[in-house]
């Protein structure tokens, strides 16, 4: 089940985005050949941040609002790339505050990628299996503008986070989120 804030992104991207046709995805699992494709992209890395922190908008300047309210950065020898990454308890949920083309992951294990754009699955599918240091790298013709990472059971890992293009600066809208973000906060 999600939770009110999941819907108030959802909401959000609904009310705000364009249409968008639906359109190819193409899926990489070598990163250096997702690299070549993707072209300019912006990685966050969850280093920086105390253990245990809760990721919301903490990467809103990079262009992406984390909407579970319980995603939390930990160190974990299974990060591969630096040490850190996040543990989500059912999924991560992101809103890209701009649609965006490309996507990928480094990730342990498991992991399921559902793209959607103005509301609507525009792609889903799943990656790896056992072990460490996977990748997933996506590709898209039309854009999408919010994203799950997910996995038939939980909890969720992800070591790093890469998207583009690069987000120039926060729409409009985002003082809204933040306000409506805050107040939620508060009556928890």
């Amino acid at each position: 089940m999600r939770s009110s804030l999941d819907m108030f992104a959802l909401t959000i991207v609904l009310s705000l985005a364009s249409g968008a046709s639906l359109g190819d995805i193409t899926e990489f699992e070598d990163k250096d050949e997702w690299e070549a494709s993707a072209g300019a992209f912006t990685t966050i890395d969850f280093t920086g941040l105390d253990s245990g922190t809760v990721i919301t908008t903490q990467y809103i300047d990079l262009g992406v609002v984390f909407t579970d309210g319980d995603d939390a950065i930990h160190p974990r020898s299974y990060f591969l790339n630096d040490g850190w990454g996040v543990a989500g308890h059912e999924a991560i949920d992101m809103v890209f505050l701009e649609p965006l083309f490309v996507l990928a992951v480094d990730f342990p294990g498991s992991l399921i990628i559902d793209l959607y754009s103005d509301g609507e699955l525009m792609y889903s599918n799943g990656f790896a299996g056992p072990g460490q240091g996977h990748f997933a790298g996506l590709v898209s013709t039309d854009p999408f503008d919010f994203g799950v990472l997910r996995r038939e059971f939980d909890p969720v890992f992800i070591d790093d986070l890469h998207f583009g293009p690069p987000i120039p600066g926060p729409p409009l809208f985002v003082p809204l989120l933040l306000a409506l973000l805050t107040k939620r906060r508060r009556r928890a």
